[in-house]
């Protein structure tokens, strides 16, 4: 990932942690990072559209690595960007 392409996914987050809405200036810079929300070995693509800025603080509620559990936990699957606002 190029820093241009990290930095599109931050400024598209408002500079805030997209599971929990920590924002990145609470932290140190090193706490956040683009993660995928449907990992690559369970089908999905680098594209920004599944891609989240995310902070290593704290649970997030994402999948076990197993897959077994990632439609539940995952925004990407249940149709909905972890940011967007829900009724």
């Amino acid at each position: 990932m190029t820093p241009a392409q990290r930095e599109s996914v931050r400024q598209r987050a408002g500079g805030r942690c997209e599971y929990c809405h920590l924002p990145d200036s609470a932290l140190d810079s090193a706490d956040f990072h683009v993660e995928h929300i449907v990992a690559r070995k369970h089908g999905g693509f680098d594209n920004e559209g599944n891609l989240a800025w995310a902070c290593t603080s704290g649970e997030r509620g994402v999948a076990e690595d197993d897959g077994n559990d990632y439609e539940w936990f995952s925004p990407a699957k249940r149709g909905i960007h972890p940011l967007t606002p829900q009724d």
